[in-house]
């Protein structure tokens, strides 16, 4: 080895002494440690006006810790935002330029600091959250608000039940939607009536065109009617003590009505739950004018089956309503139940099916979501069980026929998945289903129109509340026909409400949709039950699609139909098979509307004529002559003005009689025959 030059010796020497320098001061920082994160900040995403976090956790043995959260490669303003210097920070009412990445520099008193690893905030800007509502902060003792056009000026209002089985009586709080993401309080009306209120059903039970609300009550158990007066006030009716009486002193916990007699008149089955294991569930019988008979003798009146939800639906396609109800065991079960179905046998009776794909799985489910997914003409059903079964989405066959969908949604019973709700939320012509989940985050699962699903992970839908999510429904709640949706959380829980309103047409979707309300003359005011079928040309293809009117589940929808339809500009069929039986077709209807049907049948060509006698039993028989097999409605009133149904008839032989009250309230009261 050659000899080394002063000069390289004494490079060499100062080189070690910054070495030792170097390592002594690295040593001096080990004796000191640095804040340690023992959480790190994830990824997060958001939908546009929800509030993100970014949580850290972190120790020091040299406190106190202070925390610095940068966004991309800017610290962020504590003044602006004071939890930019907190562990937790929170960005509320985030827009699309709050995305990207964050992270958090922890430092304390040693003058050492840790940085964090950087999380990435997602926003989805499918949907906007709602927050200044007031009933979204006050939510409702049974978890769930109702939406309802109860005025019928076109824009669903708030009506949200108070009390239940918390004491004490309170009144309802109800809520005007101003039509522009903001809803005011009012307080007349229903706001007046105070009870310990259950589920609420919304028909027009008397036949005079407004929506009427019958309410299941904690204590007193009896339901009561509320009669709508037209100018936002309602009349209170308690309806028959024989309700009680058959319900075993149970009191009622879901309603939900259909005409399932095709009268004309909207009946009511009220489910009882609750724990209560001597409960019996009640079918009532409408003999119009807000008059209701308890019917003893049918198999819906069964005892003790926890009924969470019923669901009138015509399952095996032969047009008359059946009744479907969602059970469960008591708070805590230990053995599953199993569902009820009662099959309608198209004259007002019913007979109880008990072996049947959907009955005979023993399980615990509350809502099951109801329509057909698969655009072939009938109803299809996804169950969520919340304990002990599997949920599943049973495809309908026809006549009756159900299979599970080996390709539909697949959920962990773990998460006790609640409700199921349909809704083709981008207008593409396809149903697409969200899922609430009480021990987990809800699920949205886009319809991919091919027999599969995507399921949609971004978005606070499905990233913002990871429990006690209770029930979802889809709703238009600004009219610009996408649907909005709405998600109930168990009561107790703050928020008890969220509201989201869809932003897919500000993100540039084109999609045309149509919207279908009925006006029944002879079937009832709302035509709860109808179904109504659509053909349009979408992206090529020929397209069925069709929906029912309401009475599916026991909180509120839209007492209409929505209809996505892609790039189809018109529909070609509009198809309605009303609950009279009735059949009616409308062509080339263009889209982007609200389209208001009235019921009509065709072959009408003679007025027919009536004539009225009075009985010595204070009753009134009338007597119509006019076309054979046409359906007329018998109509009464006081002023020649204001019209009301009492009774609708086939006229299959010339003439028909009809015998009613011809009560001496009136002084003088007027008849008239309609053909729809």
């Amino acid at each position: 080895m050659n000899a080394a030059s002063p000069r390289k010796l004494t490079s060499w020497w100062n080189c070690q002494k910054l070495i030792a320098s170097v390592v002594l001061l690295a040593s001096c920082h080990w004796a000191v440690a640095q804040p340690l994160i023992n959480t790190q900040p994830a990824n997060t995403t958001v939908s546009l006006g929800a509030t993100a976090q970014f949580r850290v956790l972190a120790t020091s043995t040299n406190p106190p810790i202070t925390y610095q959260w940068w966004f991309k490669e800017a610290a962020l303003d504590a003044v602006a935002n004071p939890s930019a210097a907190k562990n937790l920070l929170s960005l509320t009412n985030v827009t699309l330029a709050d995305a990207g990445p964050y992270f958090v520099v922890v430092s304390d008193t040693s003058g050492l600091a840790a940085t964090s690893q950087v999380a990435t905030l997602t926003v989805d800007p499918t949907f906007v959250k709602i927050t200044g509502p007031g009933f979204l902060a006050n939510g409702s003792d049974w978890t769930v608000s109702y939406w309802v056009d109860y005025d019928n000026d076109g824009w669903l209002e708030v009506v949200v039940p108070r009390g239940g089985d918390v004491p004490p009586p309170r009144p309802m709080e109800v809520y005007k939607n101003n039509r522009d993401d903001t809803f005011t309080r009012i307080t007349n009306g229903l706001a007046q009536m105070a009870g310990r209120w259950e589920g609420l059903a919304w028909a027009d039970y008397d036949g005079d065109g407004r929506l009427d609300c019958i309410a299941a009550q904690f204590q007193p158990m009896d339901p009561v009617l509320f009669l709508n007066q037209g100018n936002g006030e309602f009349a209170k009716i308690v309806i028959n003590q024989n309700t009680t009486a058959n319900r075993k002193t149970a009191p009622g916990y879901v309603v939900t009505c259909a005409d399932y007699d095709g009268d004309g008149w909207v009946d009511v089955a009220i489910g009882c739950n609750m724990g209560y294991s001597y409960g019996t569930n009640t079918l009532l019988h409408n003999l119009g004018g807000g008059r209701f008979e308890v019917v003893t003798n049918t198999p819906v009146a069964v005892r003790g089956a926890y009924v969470e939800n019923f669901a009138w639906i015509d399952y095996d396609g032969d047009g008359h309503l059946d009744l479907y109800a969602n059970t469960s065991a008591t708070p805590s079960p230990s053995s599953g139940e199993q569902d009820l179905l009662f099959q309608n046998q198209g004259n007002g009776t019913f007979v109880r099916i008990t072996n049947h794909p959907l009955v005979n799985t023993a399980g615990v489910d509350l809502v099951a979501g109801w329509a057909d997914y698969d655009n072939d003409g009938d109803m299809d059903v996804f169950v969520p069980y919340w304990q002990l079964g599997t949920s599943a989405l049973y495809r309908n066959l026809g006549n009756g026929q159900f299979e599970v969908d080996p390709n539909g949604p697949v959920l962990d019973v773990n998460n006790n998945p609640v409700s199921a709700s349909w809704g083709d939320y981008d207008n593409d012509g396809y149903l697409d289903l969200f899922v609430t989940q009480f021990a987990g985050r809800n699920r949205l699962f886009h319809n991919d129109g091919n027999g599969t699903f995507t399921e949609i992970l971004t978005g606070s839908p499905v990233n913002g509340n990871k429990s006690r999510n209770f029930y979802g429904a889809w709703i238009d709640y600004n009219n610009d026909g996408f649907l909005d949706l709405v998600v109930y959380m168990f009561k107790g829980t703050t928020p008890p409400h969220e509201l989201y309103r869809n932003n897919l047409p500000q993100q540039g979707n084109t999609n045309h949709w149509l919207k279908v309300q009925l006006r029944g003359v002879a079937s009832s005011t709302e035509g709860t039950g109808a179904k109504v079928r659509v053909k349009a040309t979408i992206r090529g293809q020929t397209v069925w699609q069709m929906r029912q009117i309401g009475s599916l589940t026991t909180f509120a929808t839209e007492l209409l139909a929505h209809f996505g339809l892609g790039d189809a500009t018109n529909v070609d069929v509009v198809w309605i098979e009303w609950p009279s039986s009735l059949v009616q077709e409308l062509h080339d209807v263009p889209a982007n509307q609200s389209l208001t049907i009235t019921e009509h049948q065709a072959g009408v060509t003679n007025a027919p004529s009536l004539t009225a006698s009075r009985l010595a039993s204070d009753t009134v028989q009338l007597t119509l002559t006019g076309q054979t097999n046409l359906l007329y409605v018998l109509q009464a009133s006081t002023n020649l003005v204001q019209w009301t149904k009492i009774a609708v008839r086939t006229n299959l032989t010339g003439a028909v009689d009809f015998t009613g009250s011809a009560s001496t309230n009136y002084p003088q009261r007027f008849y008239r025959a309609v053909a729809p």
